[in-house]
């Protein structure tokens, strides 16, 4: 397996997880700021717990290896898994998508600018017709603007394509780029860290458990786990682009297990995007010169 294929292929995975996150929040009664205590501390037990196998003694270096990239991964994972809860309570979830959707294109921006990522043409003409496919996926739904909600959601794109960034931008050392897992469970323990003075973190109901578990555990835990693994792979607006699939994977969960069943442009929509994602994943065809 080529790397750009498991950067893909765990990148993808990621996505599955972090699809789940809407259904798991849905299911909650907790408020959000009770909601994003749970999922940053579980989120840093777990990748935590991971590191301190993985690095042992090191665990501390390797957090200081990660530098400035570092630091910028730490604020802005912390500032995007924040804004998406709050937008989702403050406009239309169908405005919360479509200014998510533009992280790839941001992302491939900031990689052209800072890392000098020239993008593939066909990964270029794969986002637009991505974003097509998500515009037509809420169009129905589309309005109702909250102005605050609408902004956080915007910004929440923009951070989350500063972190695929900065996890590119990983300082070398000894030849190879430094692991930025360390920055990114530490995206959990300052949110954790802030919400616990926004409300009661302990006054949560014991049917609620489950799902911060889920949340913290899985969707955002080994989500992230695995996309920041997977981005080191990928070119920053196609790991972004790839992303994309969350937007796929969410509405289905909520239909199968809430019974919100989505409207055929919603079905319309979602075949978009994964004809975008295919396109963009099957291998290049090369043209062998001819010999005589």
């Amino acid at each position: 397996m080529t790397n750009r294929a498991r950067g893909i292929l765990l990148v993808m995975t990621a996505t599955v997880f972090w699809g789940t996150e809407p259904l798991w929040v849905r299911k909650a009664g907790a408020g959000e700021w009770q909601i994003l205590f749970w999922s940053g501390t579980l989120m840093a037990a777990g990748m935590f717990a991971w590191l301190a196998w993985e690095h042992g003694r090191n665990f501390v270096r390797s957090l200081l290896d990660t530098g400035r990239p570092g630091l910028i991964a730490v604020i802005s994972l912390t500032l995007a898994y924040s804004g998406y809860i709050l937008s989702l309570n403050r406009t239309t979830v169908a405005n919360t998508v479509v200014l998510l959707a533009t992280a790839p294109l941001i992302a491939a921006l900031l990689g052209r600018i800072f890392l000098g990522e020239r993008l593939r043409r066909r990964t270029l003409l794969a986002m637009f017709l991505a974003f097509g496919g998500v515009l037509t996926m809420v169009s129905d739904s589309l309005g109702g603007i909250q102005l605050a909600g609408d902004l956080i959601a915007l910004a929440t794109g923009a951070c989350f394509a500063i972190n695929i960034v900065a996890l590119r931008a990983a300082p070398m050392r000894d030849g190879e780029p430094v692991d930025m897992m360390p920055s990114n469970a530490m995206a959990g323990i300052v949110i954790a860290a802030i919400t616990m003075f926004l409300a009661d973190p302990f006054a949560v109901a014991g049917a609620d458990i489950p799902y911060l578990l889920a949340i913290g555990l899985f969707a955002m835990g080994l989500g992230t786990w695995l996309f920041t693994r997977g981005v080191r792979h990928l070119q920053a607006a196609e790991a972004g682009l790839l992303c994309l699939t969350e937007a796929v994977i969410a509405p289905v969960l909520v239909w199968a297990f809430i019974g919100e069943i989505p409207e055929p442009r919603a079905l319309l929509g979602a075949g978009i995007i994964l004809a975008a994602l295919v396109y963009d994943t099957l291998p290049e065809r090369r043209v062998t010169p001819a010999t005589d």
